[in-house]
């Protein structure tokens, strides 16, 4: 019921961090995606002639709470092979992007895709960053920034969390529009019997942060570039785990 907070990220990450000192057993408990094929992030980066709309179609996350639901520790992770814009070429340049080892690969000089849109399985172009980490870190500690020990049903907890992204190889403290630490996050217990709980947010990261280069595709004789900032949604629901 209190998973929330750590996102989202989408969506993350696999390393978790210990925030408070560990309960004894028996006094924790665990939440994970209710349907970790559904998992509500989608994102938006904008291009010359518009702006490409892309999902997360499978990602893992465990967040640990306390009996009086403190957050222990949480952790989300999303393979770079689950992120889809709908088109299988934009898709394997995203993959070059984001999982090559620049100082090894003929990336980003030139596309390494090849004619089925695969990158290799081994060698310097092959990838060298399979995933998208969120490690979560701790919550804002103001005024209406911690969950209550029993959440009402439909009623929303509004929370600031802080962490870190792990991407590309480069490790980045989240930031988001509103504040430069920490990143909003709504939570909404939808059913007490299961525990189930309602998690959103909206933020952006930029990817020169994790030096993450765009290669520009040609269209005809027109060259098409891509937005240095990438629009994530949060909406996704997380249940006890059992």
């Amino acid at each position: 019921m209190n998973f929330l907070k750590l996102c989202v990220c989408i969506l993350t990450l696999t390393t978790a961090i210990n925030v408070n000192a560990q309960l004894p057993d028996g006094l924790a408990k665990s939440y994970v995606l209710s349907n970790p094929a559904t998992t509500g992030v989608t994102f938006q980066i904008g291009y010359s002639l518009g702006v490409h709309n892309g999902t997360v179609t499978s990602m893992k996350s465990l967040v640990t709470l306390s009996n009086k639901n403190k957050i222990l520790s949480g952790e989300f992770s999303i393979p770079i092979s689950q992120i889809s814009t709908g088109n299988a070429t934009r898709d394997c340049h995203m993959r070059e992007a984001m999982g090559i080892e620049y100082s090894k690969s003929s990336f980003p000089t030139n596309h390494v895709c090849d004619a089925n849109n695969q990158l290799p399985s081994s060698g310097v172009d092959s990838i060298a960053y399979p995933e998208v980490r969120f490690k979560f870190v701790t919550v804002k500690k103001n005024s209406g920034s911690d969950l209550p020990e029993v959440l009402e049903v439909g009623k929303v907890y509004s929370l600031a969390v802080q962490g870190q992204w792990v991407m590309h190889g480069q490790v980045v403290d989240f930031s988001s529009d509103v504040s430069p630490e920490f990143l909003p996050v709504q939570i909404k217990l939808l059913n007490a019997a299961t525990q189930e709980i309602q998690v959103t947010a909206k933020f952006q990261i930029s990817l020169k942060a994790f030096n993450i280069q765009v290669k520009p595709f040609k269209v005809l004789i027109a060259s098409i570039g891509v937005s240095d900032n990438a629009k994530i949604t949060l909406d996704t629901k997380m249940i006890l785990k059992q």
